[in-house]
């Protein structure tokens, strides 16, 4: 049953996300016990010996996103002088467009590998213990913020609690300071 519909518009590309009520049998969630550990070079490694590489796709897109922001810098934007509002050429909305594309892409490459990752394991997994970490105290470290960022730690544990709950199974978070 559809309950309903939100359209929304990024970077250009216009999404429809549909709510709908289903039935669904759940199974008997898995008995297995790991634990996750969260880091930069390996974004997660599971206590069973899995392990999810860090994809670091802002690494690998960050000279085209910066030649692209460059871009977007030197067009023009003029002030009109009755409203005192700032207006911006038709080429630089175009190069504004192409700076959001980036960063889109950016964004799904990374929610791609850890919805993947997240799901499986919530499958698999019936009890995870995983570690609290303060990111935005990370965050303030200059020569480590933008690698935090670009693994997105945070994201891939808010994942992991819905979709392991979703699964009927638990989640312990324990302390960073735990040994």
């Amino acid at each position: 049953k559809i309950l309903g519909a939100t359209v929304s518009c990024e970077a250009g590309h216009w999404y429809v996300s549909l709510q709908v009520e289903i039935s669904k049998h759940r199974p008997a969630p898995p008995t297995a016990v790991v634990g996750v550990d969260v880091g930069i070079k390996q974004a997660a490694v599971v206590s069973d010996g899995r392990v999810l590489e860090n994809q670091k796709p802002l690494a690998r897109h960050l000279k085209r996103l910066g030649t692209r922001q460059r871009r977007l810098s030197k067009k023009q934007r003029t002030k009109d002088p009755e409203t005192k509002r700032t207006v911006f050429i038709k080429n630089y909305e175009k190069q504004r467009l192409k700076v959001a594309r980036k960063h889109q892409q950016v964004a799904t490459i990374r929610r791609d590998v850890q919805h993947k990752f997240t799901t499986e394991l919530a499958r698999t997994c019936g009890v995870v213990g995983m570690e609290d970490l303060h990111i935005m105290g990370m965050m303030q470290n200059r020569k480590l913020a933008r690698a935090v960022a670009d693994a997105a730690m945070g994201h891939l544990l808010q994942f992991l609690k819905t979709k392991v709950a979703r699964a009927g199974g638990k989640i312990f978070i324990t302390s960073r300071w735990f040994p």
